[in-house]
């Protein structure tokens, strides 16, 4: 195998070197996520309630969680080039953006959002092995960490802009093409900035060991769980927060720096992330990242309950942000290849499913803040399918 200098970078200048795969992880972030705040202009528009309008969070979480696996092993087979593919998953995903602006009833809207959902799930997954291939292996969890980081930032600051900017965009429409442009302007500035360096191979004609690394084996699904655990017990209360909050420890801060203050944690978590899985296996990381979520959360209903103060409440936020968003750098380098990162993808996206409808099952039953125990007990048994799963080398079997 020809060695290339140009293909394999070290140092500060391969983490700025990934800065356009993070710009485009901040389009798809904003394009998944912002559809939060979005929902009661979008079930205004659409003349349906809320809670049907809810359910476009559930379906783009399915819709990426049953595509993210099946394109990457398409994508094995044929040995498609992951930077075409990048390119690829932002335009489709701003078509399915401009969709939405255009779609007049609650079936093309979720068409829309369907489409809109495949170019998320190749994205994600495409990207991050693009960035692992593109870097020294001791830096692979912090190329990773960079990546992703575009998706923690949009928590930071495209869904607070989104959700302030409707008036100025002339509501709801004028964001999905906003966001459309974002998705078209990342999609230029990668196909601009990151070269096709990369030798694509068919699945058939892999070494034996990557093949063997791409099977989806018994250690391989315990991690697997992990994700799909430790996004739940994110997700069961992220998505109903705002709920959680209306509480008298949050009056006197607008929700939009409580926001703010989670993704200020979640940025800082995820690239604190993949420099820990760089220095240590990433199954500690992810142990003690579980741990801390379940451990904040568990302060988190604490401090809403006394109440606290403000300023303690974002505190807390930003916390729970760090640890629950450390996880995912280290679980994607944990599982090393293409194929198993897109598994890990549908892994998110189905938590953040599963999460949604069960965190509006307990709504609908009890307190909004009933959600956050039962968060961290799923965080905590994602600690325990770690300590299980925990491999005896670096390389899942």
């Amino acid at each position: 195998m020809r060695d290339s200098k140009d293909s394999v970078v070290t140092g500060r200048k391969s983490m700025i070197g990934l800065s356009p795969l993070a710009l485009g992880s901040g389009a798809i972030g904003t394009s998944s996520y912002s559809i939060a705040s979005l929902l009661p202009a979008v079930s205004q528009r659409l003349s349906v309630s809320p809670a049907a309008g809810g359910q476009l969070v559930t379906v783009f979480a399915l819709a990426c969680a049953v595509s993210c696996p099946a394109v990457a092993m398409v994508a094995s087979v044929k040995g498609w080039d992951r930077r075409r593919l990048v390119l690829g998953a932002l335009v489709i995903a701003g078509l399915g953006n401009a969709c939405c602006a255009l779609a007049s009833t609650p079936a093309s809207m979720f068409a829309a959002r369907i489409l809109t959902a495949l170019g998320s799930a190749v994205y994600v997954p495409a990207a991050t092995s693009l960035a692992a291939t593109r870097s020294a292996p001791h830096r692979s969890a912090r190329a990773i960490a960079v990546v992703l980081s575009g998706l923690s930032a949009s928590l930071l600051l495209g869904i607070p802009a989104t959700s302030s900017g409707m008036n100025l965009l002339h509501g709801d429409q004028g964001v999905f093409w906003s966001i459309t442009a974002l998705c078209l302007i990342s999609a230029g500035v990668i196909a601009a900035f990151v070269p096709s360096s990369e030798h694509p191979t068919r699945l058939g004609t892999t070494a034996p060991k990557e093949r063997r690394t791409s099977r989806v084996g018994g250690q391989s699904m315990l991690v697997l769980a992990v994700t799909l655990l430790a996004t739940l017990a994110t997700f069961m209360v992220y998505t109903y927060i705002t709920l959680i909050l209306a509480v008298p420890s949050a009056d006197g801060m607008p929700m939009v720096i409580l926001l703010s203050a989670y993704g200020v944690g979640a940025v800082a978590g995820t690239l604190l992330g993949g420099r820990a899985a760089d220095r240590w296996h990433p199954a500690w990381v992810v142990l003690v990242a579980t741990a801390m979520s379940a451990i904040v959360l568990l302060l988190l209903g604490w401090v809403i309950r006394i109440p606290a103060s403000p300023v303690v409440v974002a505190l807390v936020l930003t916390g729970w942000g760090c640890a629950c968003w450390a996880i995912y750098s280290p679980l994607s380098a944990w599982l090393s290849t293409p194929v198993l990162m897109s598994f890990n993808t549908a892994a998110v996206y189905a938590g953040m499913a599963i999460g949604g409808l069960l965190g509006g099952v307990v709504v609908a039953e009890t307190d909004p803040s009933t959600l956050v125990p039962v968060a961290a007990a799923a965080a905590l048994a994602a600690s325990c399918v770690v300590v299980v799963a925990r491999p005896r080398s670096p390389v899942p079997e």
